[in-house]
């Protein structure tokens, strides 16, 4: 792993006054800049070889975003694939202006999909399924992420009636859809026919015998989500589909996914959203292939999906060469095992001002006190690489113009 001094080592640091960070990016393609010495003139860099999965922690401001849009120019310069998942949108608009000014039109058109529900025309079925032996991978990860559509409302009861909806379609009217959940719930005729034509008989029995006894309050509470969800025209046309018209295999093979959620939405509605994305990655990492090339996933706002089996879809990821960043304010919207595991399952911390639980719970990674942490200047951060060594610093974020 490089050192990430700012020492005038040339194996581990470059000046910027001497060359433009463009030139830099692509001279040394073993290496990522993360930050900046304006004291020294220097760029802090990583080996590329030894970015995994990295963590991002900042308050609103504090230079998150310009962090991302470094790493992510650096896809960008190297011509390699990456998605983007952005609730806010600004992000995604930065990052498609330096597309714009990097790639040449038939190198945009042919590599780039933007995908708005308000705007844009992609469909997308999150439980397609392409390997019927591996159904269970779908309808598992998918009602992870419904748990972000349903938030407090969930429970084991809600899971097991979503559970037993999707599974009854998975035998008995393929291909589910969002829409044909809803019918489940709300239609006994259409239920019982796809009931007596199912053959796992354990279906039969919930159907039949489980869930009657289950209070109207239960289904109330299911239903309500599905049916405000799909009473949303542009998430009804993107994603109460029957077939993808955007094939994944093909897009995690160097194709760049701009995902931005600037839709006015609910915030329930947004990070259901943004779960899908994640798991239908998640399902085709479970396929058992591994990607030749490295793919790059950036999730602003990770809070947004924090409801998500993490743990399990970040070392999924990793087998199948998917390189994580997470950016997130605070690690307190995360449970608490998933906060001390997070510095071992992302190998590169970086972490701006942030409020004081979170400051205190990492900075022994800095070895600095957690008040030296919350208190630092915007757009500053300390960072640490996990390696035989580890490597700590105080940088500061880079712009990219």
């Amino acid at each position: 792993m490089t050192n990430c001094s700012s020492s005038n080592d040339n194996n581990n640091s470059s000046s910027s006054n001497q060359r433009p960070i463009k030139d830099i990016i692509l001279q040394h393609p073993d290496k990522v800049i993360i930050g900046y010495d304006d004291y020294r003139h220097k760029f802090y860099t990583i080996d590329a070889k030894d970015r995994v999965h990295t963590l991002i922690l900042g308050e609103t401001g504090s230079g998150k975003s310009e962090t991302l849009k470094l790493l992510m120019y650096h896809n960008i310069l190297r011509k390699e694939g990456f998605m983007l998942i952005d609730p806010h949108g600004m992000l995604a608009r930065d990052v498609l202006m330096l597309l714009r000014k990097e790639y040449t039109e038939q190198e945009f058109n042919s590599k780039v999909i933007y995908i708005n529900p308000e705007v844009t025309n992609y469909r997308i079925n999150p439980l397609q399924i392409e390997d019927y032996k591996k159904k269970h991978i779908v309808l598992m990860s998918f009602i992870s992420a419904l748990k972000n559509l349903y938030e407090y409302a969930w429970g084991d009861r809600l899971e097991t009636i979503l559970r037993n909806a999707i599974h009854l379609l998975m035998e008995s009217d393929l291909p589910v859809t969002l829409s044909k959940i809803a019918k489940v719930l709300a239609d006994q005729r259409y239920r019982d026919m796809l009931v007596k034509s199912a053959l796992d008989k354990s279906i039969e029995y919930f159907w039949f015998n489980v869930y009657p006894n289950y209070a109207r309050e239960a289904f109330t509470a299911v239903y309500n989500k599905l049916d405000k969800l799909l009473t949303i025209d542009s998430v009804r046309k993107t994603f109460d589909v029957d077939e993808s018209n955007i094939d994944l295999k093909e897009a995690v093979r160097g194709k760049i996914i701009i995902v931005d959620l600037s839709t006015g939405f609910s915030d329930d509605i947004v990070k259901f959203l943004a779960s899908i994305f994640v798991h239908l990655l998640y399902v085709y990492a479970r396929s058992g292939i591994t990607l030749d090339k490295r793919y790059y996933l950036y999730i602003d706002e990770a809070h947004l999906i924090a409801t998500f089996a993490l743990r399990e879809v970040l070392n999924a990821l990793r087998k199948f060469n998917v390189s994580v960043t997470l950016a997130t304010q605070t690690i307190n919207i995360f449970d608490k095992d998933v906060q001390l595991e997070l510095p071992a399952l992302c190998r590169l911390i970086v972490m701006f001002r942030v409020d004081m639980n979170t400051a205190k719970q990492y900075a022994y990674l800095f070895n600095v006190t957690e008040e030296k942490i919350y208190t630092l200047p915007l757009h500053y951060f300390y960072f640490y690489m996990q390696g035989e060594q580890a490597v700590r610093g105080l940088a500061k974020s880079y712009v990219v113009m």
